[in-house]
């Protein structure tokens, strides 16, 4: 009877070929390990940044759509602005009635964001603030907003212009590299 087994007969691996091939999994998924954490700053660097021109997009529209001043400003807590350009520790959008780029009781709070963790959010040094005017400019000069996730993923700049426009991109405006402040 061919094709068929002696009563008895086990077939299977042993504990040698068992161990080598774990022995060679362990060495394949140490030596990519540090690819997929490259990979996952590298997601986490394009999600923040959508996530944060979505935001300037948004101020700017509710600007345009309330006719009125809108504010958006780097906040821990969600309802006071920070006097530092550390956006990562969340921001505030709200109308700026009063036109003082704080945010004050009776100033209706548009929208709002908690703390990135892992990543560092910060602005060029003159604007910590932005706000947008009802013709949808954002006034003063060009911000820039440097984002990174440490280690080895490249930093992002989002870049804001006067007219109100914002962009992502890998350099600084005028071609210049990015660099990250120290960890967050």
């Amino acid at each position: 009877m061919a094709g068929q087994r002696a009563c008895g007969s086990i077939s299977g691996v042993t504990l040698i070929e068992l161990l080598v091939t774990m022995a060679i999994l362990a060495l394949l998924l140490t030596s990519l390990a540090p690819a997929f954490h490259h990979l996952e700053q590298r997601r986490r660097i394009a999600g923040v940044s959508r996530e944060f021109l979505s935001t300037l997009m948004l101020t700017r529209q509710a600007a345009i759509e309330r006719s009125q001043r809108v504010t958006l400003c780097p906040s821990a807590d969600g309802t006071t602005c920070l006097p530092e350009g550390q956006w990562h520790r969340g921001w505030l959008v709200f109308a700026d009635l009063d036109r003082d780029r704080e945010h004050d009781s009776g100033e209706s709070v548009v929208s709002s964001h908690g703390r990135l963790d892992g990543v560092t959010l910060t602005s060029s040094r003159w604007r910590r603030r932005i706000s947008f005017k009802p013709l949808g400019t954002a006034g003063g000069s060009n911000a820039t907003f440097t984002l990174c996730a440490g280690g080895e993923a490249d930093p992002r700049a989002i870049v804001l212009s006067r007219l109100g426009r914002a962009r992502v991109s890998e350099t600084r405006p005028g071609g210049e590299a990015l660099e990250c402040p120290e960890s967050p």
